[in-house]
């Protein structure tokens, strides 16, 4: 058996126990899952089945299209040419290797 206690440990500093607080508070309660029938179920709980819906896209995206799925997903963080995309190569290969 687990016991979970909701007990505020004492904390040194006053800005850290009202982050703490704040923490508890907001995100905490954001993130409330239901246990039990007609329990509130927090925002983040609710928003996660749409979020997961459109990362599945993503997956599927990049399984049809690599090159597809990295200019779209924004992965890349410097900007990428045709010949970048086309061969596949992460960015340390391209700064480190000269021999291409």
């Amino acid at each position: 058996m687990i016991l979970f206690c909701d007990v505020e440990r004492p904390l040194r500093w006053r800005p850290v126990t009202a982050f703490n607080r704040w923490f508890g508070r907001v995100v905490m309660t954001a993130s409330e899952t239901q246990n039990v029938a007609g329990e509130r179920i927090g925002a983040l709980n609710r928003l996660f089945p749409h979020v997961y819906t459109i990362r599945l896209a993503f997956k599927a995206l990049k399984r049809r299209s690599r090159a597809g799925y990295y200019t779209s997903s924004g992965h890349c963080s410097a900007p990428c040419s045709y010949s970048d995309l086309v061969t596949r190569r992460s960015a340390p290969d391209r700064l480190w290797n000269t021999a291409t």
